[in-house]
Protein backbone atom coordinates (compact mmCIF):
# COMPACT_ATOMS: atom_id res chain seq x y z
CA UNK A 1 0.00 0.00 0.00
CA UNK A 2 1.46 3.44 -0.84
CA UNK A 3 0.65 5.28 1.99
CA UNK A 4 0.62 9.10 1.50
CA UNK A 5 1.52 10.56 4.65
CA UNK A 6 4.78 12.09 5.86
CA UNK A 7 7.25 8.92 7.28
CA UNK A 8 8.02 10.02 10.59
CA UNK A 9 3.69 10.06 10.93
CA UNK A 10 4.05 7.04 9.07
CA UNK A 11 6.57 5.54 11.42
CA UNK A 12 4.88 6.12 14.52
CA UNK A 13 1.65 4.70 13.03
CA UNK A 14 2.97 1.21 11.87
CA UNK A 15 0.79 -1.57 11.59
CA UNK A 16 -2.25 0.33 13.29
CA UNK A 17 -2.29 2.15 10.18
CA UNK A 18 -4.13 -0.30 8.35
CA UNK A 19 -6.75 -0.04 10.68
CA UNK A 20 -7.68 3.78 9.66
CA UNK A 21 -11.59 3.58 10.62
CA UNK A 22 -11.82 8.05 9.05
CA UNK A 23 -13.11 7.96 5.79
CA UNK A 24 -11.51 10.71 4.59
CA UNK A 25 -8.44 10.19 5.89
CA UNK A 26 -8.20 6.80 4.11
CA UNK A 27 -9.53 8.20 0.81
CA UNK A 28 -6.66 11.48 1.15
CA UNK A 29 -3.92 9.31 2.88
CA UNK A 30 -4.01 5.46 2.05
CA UNK A 31 -4.91 5.24 -1.39
CA UNK A 32 -3.06 3.25 -3.79
CA UNK A 33 -1.80 4.54 -7.71
CA UNK A 34 -0.29 1.98 -8.47
CA UNK A 35 -3.05 -0.38 -7.58
CA UNK A 36 -4.26 -3.14 -10.42
CA UNK A 37 -7.53 -4.02 -11.39
CA UNK A 38 -8.11 -5.95 -8.21
CA UNK A 39 -6.40 -4.76 -5.73
CA UNK A 40 -8.05 -1.52 -7.24
CA UNK A 41 -11.47 -2.61 -6.76
CA UNK A 42 -10.91 -4.05 -2.93
CA UNK A 43 -9.23 -0.64 -2.34
CA UNK A 44 -12.78 1.29 -3.31
CA UNK A 45 -14.96 -0.93 -1.51
CA UNK A 46 -13.29 -0.28 1.97
CA UNK A 47 -13.03 3.39 1.42
CA UNK A 48 -17.17 3.13 0.72
CA UNK A 49 -17.76 0.87 3.63
CA UNK A 50 -16.00 3.49 5.81
CA UNK A 51 -18.92 5.50 7.03
CA UNK A 52 -19.04 9.24 7.37
CA UNK A 53 -19.97 11.21 10.56
CA UNK A 54 -23.21 11.90 10.78
CA UNK A 55 -22.93 14.40 12.93
CA UNK A 56 -21.77 16.94 10.35
CA UNK A 57 -24.91 17.15 8.88
CA UNK A 58 -27.10 17.81 11.39
CA UNK A 59 -24.51 20.62 12.57
CA UNK A 60 -24.12 21.83 9.47
CA UNK A 61 -28.07 22.60 9.10
CA UNK A 62 -28.11 24.03 12.27
CA UNK A 63 -25.14 26.17 11.14
CA UNK A 64 -26.79 27.02 8.02
CA UNK A 65 -30.18 28.04 9.96
CA UNK A 66 -28.73 30.28 12.31
CA UNK A 67 -25.59 31.74 10.37
CA UNK A 68 -27.74 33.03 6.90
CA UNK A 69 -30.93 31.27 6.32
CA UNK A 70 -32.79 33.70 8.64
CA UNK A 71 -33.67 30.79 10.80
CA UNK A 72 -36.64 29.93 7.84
CA UNK A 73 -35.56 26.13 6.35
CA UNK A 74 -37.66 27.35 3.19
CA UNK A 75 -34.57 30.00 2.28
CA UNK A 76 -32.30 26.57 1.71
CA UNK A 77 -33.18 24.59 -1.86
CA UNK A 78 -33.60 21.15 -1.33
CA UNK A 79 -33.39 18.17 -4.01
CA UNK A 80 -32.85 14.70 -4.49
CA UNK A 81 -30.73 13.20 -6.58
CA UNK A 82 -32.53 10.78 -9.65
CA UNK A 83 -29.47 8.90 -10.49
CA UNK A 84 -25.26 8.50 -9.43
CA UNK A 85 -23.62 11.66 -8.92
CA UNK A 86 -19.64 12.52 -9.65
CA UNK A 87 -17.79 16.10 -8.28
CA UNK A 88 -13.99 16.25 -8.98
CA UNK A 89 -13.79 13.28 -11.23
CA UNK A 90 -10.00 15.27 -12.07
CA UNK A 91 -9.03 14.83 -8.45
CA UNK A 92 -7.48 12.34 -6.21
CA UNK A 93 -4.30 10.06 -6.61
CA UNK A 94 -6.50 7.60 -7.50
CA UNK A 95 -7.15 7.61 -11.50
CA UNK A 96 -10.86 8.99 -11.91
CA UNK A 97 -11.21 8.53 -8.25
CA UNK A 98 -11.54 12.15 -7.05
CA UNK A 99 -14.99 12.75 -4.95
CA UNK A 100 -15.25 15.88 -3.36
CA UNK A 101 -15.37 14.44 0.74
CA UNK A 102 -14.89 16.46 3.64
CA UNK A 103 -12.86 15.89 6.39
CA UNK A 104 -15.47 13.73 8.19
CA UNK A 105 -16.23 12.06 4.87
CA UNK A 106 -19.48 13.27 4.21
CA UNK A 107 -19.90 13.92 0.62
CA UNK A 108 -20.40 17.49 -0.65
CA UNK A 109 -20.95 19.29 -4.10
CA UNK A 110 -18.58 22.53 -3.95
CA UNK A 111 -20.23 26.30 -4.25
CA UNK A 112 -18.00 26.53 -7.56
CA UNK A 113 -20.23 23.49 -9.05
CA UNK A 114 -23.57 25.10 -7.18
CA UNK A 115 -22.38 28.55 -8.79
CA UNK A 116 -22.10 27.00 -12.18
CA UNK A 117 -24.94 25.32 -12.57
CA UNK A 118 -26.82 28.27 -11.55
CA UNK A 119 -24.88 30.91 -14.04
CA UNK A 120 -25.28 28.47 -16.89
CA UNK A 121 -29.16 28.15 -16.33
CA UNK A 122 -29.37 31.88 -16.43
CA UNK A 123 -26.79 32.28 -19.24
CA UNK A 124 -29.52 29.39 -20.98
CA UNK A 125 -32.78 31.79 -20.37
CA UNK A 126 -31.34 34.70 -21.82
CA UNK A 127 -30.07 33.53 -24.11
CA UNK A 128 -33.64 31.86 -25.35
CA UNK A 129 -35.37 35.14 -24.48
CA UNK A 130 -33.31 36.86 -27.20
CA UNK A 131 -34.04 34.58 -29.60
CA UNK A 132 -37.17 35.03 -28.83
CA UNK A 133 -37.02 38.46 -29.86
CA UNK A 134 -37.59 39.63 -26.37
CA UNK A 135 -36.98 43.28 -26.18
CA UNK A 136 -34.40 45.46 -25.80
CA UNK A 137 -35.21 47.10 -22.19
CA UNK A 138 -36.26 43.15 -21.39
CA UNK A 139 -32.61 41.90 -22.03
CA UNK A 140 -31.19 44.81 -20.66
CA UNK A 141 -33.03 43.81 -16.91
CA UNK A 142 -31.93 40.31 -17.24
CA UNK A 143 -28.76 40.89 -18.44
CA UNK A 144 -28.18 43.44 -15.00
CA UNK A 145 -29.91 40.35 -13.28
CA UNK A 146 -27.04 37.57 -14.50
CA UNK A 147 -23.85 40.18 -14.24
CA UNK A 148 -25.25 40.95 -10.61
CA UNK A 149 -26.04 38.21 -9.16
CA UNK A 150 -22.83 35.88 -10.61
CA UNK A 151 -20.23 39.01 -10.53
CA UNK A 152 -17.81 40.05 -13.90
CA UNK A 153 -14.94 40.75 -15.27
CA UNK A 154 -13.50 43.24 -17.78
CA UNK A 155 -13.15 41.09 -20.39
CA UNK A 156 -17.18 40.04 -20.13
CA UNK A 157 -18.17 43.48 -21.44
CA UNK A 158 -15.31 44.16 -24.10
CA UNK A 159 -14.95 42.93 -27.58
CA UNK A 160 -13.60 39.52 -28.38
CA UNK A 161 -10.27 38.69 -28.88
CA UNK A 162 -9.71 36.84 -32.31
CA UNK A 163 -6.29 35.48 -31.17
CA UNK A 164 -8.03 33.69 -28.59
CA UNK A 165 -11.19 32.81 -30.26
CA UNK A 166 -13.13 33.54 -27.13
CA UNK A 167 -16.50 35.41 -26.51
CA UNK A 168 -17.81 36.32 -23.04
CA UNK A 169 -20.96 34.07 -22.16
CA UNK A 170 -22.67 37.43 -21.75
CA UNK A 171 -22.54 38.69 -25.67
CA UNK A 172 -22.70 34.98 -26.96
CA UNK A 173 -26.38 34.64 -24.98
CA UNK A 174 -27.32 38.35 -26.06
CA UNK A 175 -25.84 37.44 -29.73
CA UNK A 176 -23.75 40.10 -31.76
CA UNK A 177 -26.50 41.70 -33.28
CA UNK A 178 -28.28 43.63 -30.16
CA UNK A 179 -25.12 43.33 -27.91
CA UNK A 180 -23.71 47.00 -28.24
CA UNK A 181 -26.81 48.46 -27.25
CA UNK A 182 -27.65 45.87 -24.48
CA UNK A 183 -24.68 45.69 -23.01
CA UNK A 184 -23.79 49.55 -22.55
CA UNK A 185 -27.54 50.12 -20.86
CA UNK A 186 -27.31 47.08 -18.72
CA UNK A 187 -23.58 48.08 -17.84
CA UNK A 188 -24.88 51.42 -16.97
CA UNK A 189 -27.36 49.81 -14.40
CA UNK A 190 -24.76 47.79 -12.06
CA UNK A 191 -21.95 49.42 -10.03
CA UNK A 192 -18.73 51.59 -11.79
CA UNK A 193 -16.37 48.15 -10.82
CA UNK A 194 -14.40 46.61 -13.39
CA UNK A 195 -14.78 43.79 -11.93
CA UNK A 196 -17.33 42.20 -8.99
CA UNK A 197 -17.63 38.79 -7.46
CA UNK A 198 -21.49 39.16 -7.40
CA UNK A 199 -24.26 40.07 -4.79
CA UNK A 200 -24.99 36.22 -4.32
CA UNK A 201 -23.10 33.67 -2.06
CA UNK A 202 -23.32 29.98 -3.14
CA UNK A 203 -22.54 27.73 -0.42
CA UNK A 204 -21.54 24.11 -0.86
CA UNK A 205 -24.38 21.77 -0.50
CA UNK A 206 -24.22 19.29 2.02
CA UNK A 207 -26.90 16.09 2.15
CA UNK A 208 -29.67 16.36 4.29
CA UNK A 209 -30.85 13.10 4.52
CA UNK A 210 -28.22 9.67 3.83
CA UNK A 211 -29.55 6.48 1.74
CA UNK A 212 -30.69 3.37 4.16
CA UNK A 213 -27.70 2.03 3.02
CA UNK A 214 -24.13 2.88 1.53
CA UNK A 215 -24.27 6.68 0.65
CA UNK A 216 -21.26 5.78 -1.88
CA UNK A 217 -21.42 3.41 -4.42
CA UNK A 218 -18.75 1.69 -7.17
CA UNK A 219 -19.64 2.21 -10.75
CA UNK A 220 -17.99 0.87 -14.24
CA UNK A 221 -16.56 2.68 -16.94
CA UNK A 222 -15.75 0.48 -19.72
CA UNK A 223 -13.93 1.12 -23.26
CA UNK A 224 -14.02 -1.30 -25.40
CA UNK A 225 -11.65 0.52 -28.07
CA UNK A 226 -8.41 1.23 -26.14
CA UNK A 227 -5.80 0.99 -28.42
CA UNK A 228 -8.31 2.84 -31.21
CA UNK A 229 -8.44 5.60 -28.90
CA UNK A 230 -4.71 5.73 -27.85
CA UNK A 231 -4.78 7.52 -31.39
CA UNK A 232 -1.25 6.37 -31.96
CA UNK A 233 -2.01 5.08 -35.34
CA UNK A 234 -1.98 1.44 -34.05
CA UNK A 235 -5.52 0.65 -34.80
CA UNK A 236 -7.30 3.77 -36.97
CA UNK A 237 -10.43 2.11 -36.81
CA UNK A 238 -12.32 0.68 -33.86
CA UNK A 239 -12.62 -3.12 -34.75
CA UNK A 240 -14.59 -5.95 -32.18
CA UNK A 241 -10.89 -7.34 -31.74
CA UNK A 242 -9.89 -5.30 -28.85
CA UNK A 243 -10.52 -6.67 -25.03
CA UNK A 244 -12.61 -4.11 -22.80
CA UNK A 245 -11.24 -3.19 -19.92
CA UNK A 246 -13.49 -1.75 -17.18
CA UNK A 247 -12.90 0.80 -14.80
CA UNK A 248 -14.41 1.71 -11.31
CA UNK A 249 -14.97 4.69 -9.86
CA UNK A 250 -16.70 5.64 -6.62
CA UNK A 251 -20.08 8.12 -7.10
CA UNK A 252 -22.78 9.35 -5.00
CA UNK A 253 -25.41 6.96 -4.76
CA UNK A 254 -29.28 7.91 -5.95
CA UNK A 255 -31.48 9.04 -3.59
CA UNK A 256 -29.77 11.36 -1.59
CA UNK A 257 -31.17 14.81 -0.42
CA UNK A 258 -29.04 17.65 -0.67
CA UNK A 259 -29.65 21.09 0.51
CA UNK A 260 -28.46 24.56 -1.25
CA UNK A 261 -28.55 27.70 1.04
CA UNK A 262 -28.07 30.67 -1.57
CA UNK A 263 -27.27 33.88 0.50
CA UNK A 264 -27.57 37.43 -0.02
CA UNK A 265 -23.81 38.83 -0.35
CA UNK A 266 -22.71 42.49 0.07
CA UNK A 267 -26.00 43.64 0.99
CA UNK A 268 -29.84 42.31 -0.48
CA UNK A 269 -30.84 43.47 -3.80
CA UNK A 270 -33.74 43.97 -5.65
CA UNK A 271 -34.26 42.18 -9.23
CA UNK A 272 -34.23 44.55 -11.94
CA UNK A 273 -36.07 42.13 -14.67
CA UNK A 274 -38.42 41.09 -11.95
CA UNK A 275 -39.07 43.85 -8.98
CA UNK A 276 -39.55 42.62 -5.68
CA UNK A 277 -37.69 39.67 -5.85
CA UNK A 278 -34.82 39.30 -4.20
CA UNK A 279 -31.84 38.48 -6.22
CA UNK A 280 -30.43 35.67 -4.09
CA UNK A 281 -34.08 34.35 -4.24
CA UNK A 282 -34.02 34.08 -8.08
CA UNK A 283 -30.56 32.75 -8.26
CA UNK A 284 -32.66 29.44 -5.99
CA UNK A 285 -34.92 29.55 -9.15
CA UNK A 286 -31.93 29.54 -12.02
CA UNK A 287 -30.35 26.53 -9.51
CA UNK A 288 -33.79 24.82 -9.13
CA UNK A 289 -34.04 24.66 -13.00
CA UNK A 290 -30.50 24.12 -13.95
CA UNK A 291 -30.02 21.37 -11.44
CA UNK A 292 -33.28 19.68 -13.57
CA UNK A 293 -32.43 21.21 -16.56
CA UNK A 294 -28.65 20.39 -17.20
CA UNK A 295 -27.51 18.26 -14.16
CA UNK A 296 -24.36 18.72 -11.38
CA UNK A 297 -20.75 16.94 -11.74
CA UNK A 298 -19.63 15.15 -14.57
CA UNK A 299 -20.77 12.46 -16.94
CA UNK A 300 -24.02 14.04 -16.91
CA UNK A 301 -24.75 14.06 -20.83
CA UNK A 302 -24.70 10.10 -19.72
CA UNK A 303 -27.60 10.38 -17.10
CA UNK A 304 -25.51 10.98 -14.07
CA UNK A 305 -25.96 14.33 -11.26
CA UNK A 306 -29.80 14.88 -12.57
CA UNK A 307 -32.20 16.23 -9.37
CA UNK A 308 -35.73 16.61 -8.36
CA UNK A 309 -35.79 19.99 -7.00
CA UNK A 310 -39.46 20.74 -8.06
CA UNK A 311 -41.63 23.33 -5.43
CA UNK A 312 -43.69 19.98 -4.96
CA UNK A 313 -40.41 17.92 -3.81
CA UNK A 314 -39.50 20.83 -1.59
CA UNK A 315 -42.76 21.15 -0.14
CA UNK A 316 -42.89 17.69 0.56
CA UNK A 317 -39.46 17.03 1.69
CA UNK A 318 -39.73 20.49 4.19
CA UNK A 319 -43.21 19.16 5.52
CA UNK A 320 -41.14 15.66 6.55
CA UNK A 321 -37.99 17.52 7.92
CA UNK A 322 -40.28 19.53 10.43
CA UNK A 323 -42.37 16.99 11.36
CA UNK A 324 -38.84 15.16 12.19
CA UNK A 325 -38.14 18.25 13.94
CA UNK A 326 -41.59 18.27 15.94
CA UNK A 327 -40.89 14.63 17.06
CA UNK A 328 -36.88 15.45 18.45
CA UNK A 329 -37.97 18.09 20.11
CA UNK A 330 -40.56 16.26 21.92
CA UNK A 331 -38.29 13.32 22.75
CA UNK A 332 -35.82 15.91 23.92
CA UNK A 333 -38.23 17.26 26.00
CA UNK A 334 -40.05 14.17 27.05
CA UNK A 335 -35.68 13.31 28.20
CA UNK A 336 -35.19 16.41 29.68
CA UNK A 337 -38.41 16.04 31.82
CA UNK A 338 -37.02 12.55 33.14
CA UNK A 339 -33.81 13.62 33.99
CA UNK A 340 -35.10 16.40 36.20
CA UNK A 341 -37.53 13.89 37.75
CA UNK A 342 -34.42 11.82 37.90
CA UNK A 343 -32.66 14.32 39.36
CA UNK A 344 -34.85 15.47 41.78
CA UNK A 345 -35.58 12.06 43.00
CA UNK A 346 -31.61 11.71 43.62
CA UNK A 347 -31.73 14.79 45.54
CA UNK A 348 -34.34 14.03 47.53
CA UNK A 349 -32.73 10.36 48.37
CA UNK A 350 -29.78 12.03 49.06
CA UNK A 351 -31.83 15.01 51.47
CA UNK A 352 -33.11 11.33 52.91
CA UNK A 353 -29.91 9.68 53.81
CA UNK A 354 -28.21 12.75 55.11
CA UNK A 355 -31.77 13.64 57.37
CA UNK A 356 -31.09 10.10 58.62
CA UNK A 357 -26.73 10.34 59.53
CA UNK A 358 -28.07 13.26 61.36
CA UNK A 359 -30.87 12.13 62.90
CA UNK A 360 -28.98 9.09 64.30
CA UNK A 361 -26.60 11.66 66.44
CA UNK A 362 -29.64 13.08 67.86
CA UNK A 363 -30.91 12.29 71.05
CA UNK A 364 -34.85 11.34 71.41
CA UNK A 365 -35.91 14.71 72.95
CA UNK A 366 -33.99 16.36 69.93
CA UNK A 367 -36.04 13.69 67.40
CA UNK A 368 -39.21 14.10 68.60
CA UNK A 369 -38.82 18.39 68.43
CA UNK A 370 -38.10 17.78 64.96
CA UNK A 371 -40.82 15.36 63.92
CA UNK A 372 -43.22 18.33 65.47
CA UNK A 373 -41.70 20.65 63.43
CA UNK A 374 -42.26 19.15 60.21
CA UNK A 375 -46.03 18.69 60.92
CA UNK A 376 -48.34 20.29 58.88
CA UNK A 377 -50.95 22.81 60.59
CA UNK A 378 -53.38 20.18 59.87
CA UNK A 379 -51.10 17.39 61.19
CA UNK A 380 -50.67 19.33 64.32
CA UNK A 381 -54.27 20.51 65.19
CA UNK A 382 -55.34 16.13 64.70
CA UNK A 383 -52.38 16.03 67.46
CA UNK A 384 -53.70 19.08 70.27
CA UNK A 385 -57.28 16.99 69.26
CA UNK A 386 -55.97 13.79 70.08
CA UNK A 387 -53.45 14.88 72.71
CA UNK A 388 -55.18 13.01 75.81
CA UNK A 389 -55.05 9.93 73.84
CA UNK A 390 -51.48 10.28 72.88
CA UNK A 391 -49.32 7.44 74.70
CA UNK A 392 -46.18 8.81 73.47
CA UNK A 393 -44.78 10.58 75.87
CA UNK A 394 -41.70 11.86 73.76
CA UNK A 395 -43.87 13.24 70.89
CA UNK A 396 -46.80 14.89 73.80
CA UNK A 397 -43.25 17.03 75.65
CA UNK A 398 -42.24 18.18 72.14
CA UNK A 399 -45.67 19.20 71.55
CA UNK A 400 -45.85 21.23 74.61
CA UNK A 401 -42.51 22.68 73.96
CA UNK A 402 -43.42 23.84 70.08
CA UNK A 403 -46.80 25.67 72.07
CA UNK A 404 -44.79 27.38 74.36
CA UNK A 405 -41.93 29.10 71.59
CA UNK A 406 -42.37 32.77 71.21
CA UNK A 407 -44.46 33.20 67.79
CA UNK A 408 -41.73 33.49 64.95
CA UNK A 409 -38.96 31.31 66.58
CA UNK A 410 -38.50 28.05 64.44
CA UNK A 411 -41.24 25.09 65.28
CA UNK A 412 -43.05 27.78 67.27
CA UNK A 413 -46.78 26.60 67.71
CA UNK A 414 -48.29 29.26 69.56
CA UNK A 415 -51.13 30.10 67.77
CA UNK A 416 -52.69 26.81 69.10
CA UNK A 417 -52.20 27.55 72.29
CA UNK A 418 -53.99 30.78 72.08
CA UNK A 419 -56.89 29.48 69.86
CA UNK A 420 -56.84 26.57 72.81
CA UNK A 421 -57.39 29.33 75.65
CA UNK A 422 -59.75 31.17 73.43
CA UNK A 423 -62.03 28.70 73.21
CA UNK A 424 -61.96 28.05 76.96
CA UNK A 425 -63.00 31.67 77.43
CA UNK A 426 -65.94 31.02 75.63
CA UNK A 427 -67.03 27.65 76.87
CA UNK A 428 -65.05 26.99 80.27
CA UNK A 429 -65.25 23.05 80.78
CA UNK A 430 -65.36 19.98 78.55
CA UNK A 431 -62.37 18.24 77.11
CA UNK A 432 -60.76 21.68 75.81
CA UNK A 433 -60.00 22.18 79.40
CA UNK A 434 -59.12 18.76 79.61
CA UNK A 435 -56.26 19.27 77.08
CA UNK A 436 -55.25 23.03 78.56
CA UNK A 437 -55.12 20.79 82.63
CA UNK A 438 -52.80 18.15 80.42
CA UNK A 439 -50.59 20.57 79.12
CA UNK A 440 -50.39 22.75 81.78
CA UNK A 441 -49.36 19.45 83.74
CA UNK A 442 -46.39 18.20 81.12
CA UNK A 443 -44.91 22.00 81.49
CA UNK A 444 -44.98 21.52 85.26
CA UNK A 445 -43.37 17.93 85.40
CA UNK A 446 -40.79 19.19 82.41
CA UNK A 447 -39.81 22.30 84.90
CA UNK A 448 -40.42 24.43 81.59
CA UNK A 449 -42.67 26.62 84.09
CA UNK A 450 -46.05 27.89 83.86
CA UNK A 451 -47.44 27.95 80.45
CA UNK A 452 -47.94 31.18 79.37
Amino acid sequence: MSILMPRDTRETLGAEAAKCQSRALFVDRFSEPGAEREQRNDWFKRAIKLPPQKQKMEYWQSFCLRAGANGEPGNILRAKLRSRMMVNMAGGSMENAGLCLDRFGMPYIPGSAVKGCARRMAIQLLMEASQAAASNPQLVAMLADVAMTFGWSEEDWGEPDPKQRRISDFRFAIGGGRWAVVSIAARNLLPAAKEFAGAASFWPAYPLKLPKEHDLELDVLTSHHPVYYAKDGKMPVALDSEDPIPVVFPAVAAGMVFGFPILPLRGEHSSASQPGIALHSLAREWLRDGLETFGIGAKTDAGYGWFDASLAFNQQALTAEMDAAEKLAKRAAEDAAKETAKRLEQERLRRIQESRLIRASWTPEQIADHDVAEMTPDQFRSKMDNFLGNKAEAERAAIVRALRLEDGVPGSRRTFWEELKAKLQKKPGGKPAQISEAIRQISRELKLGKMP
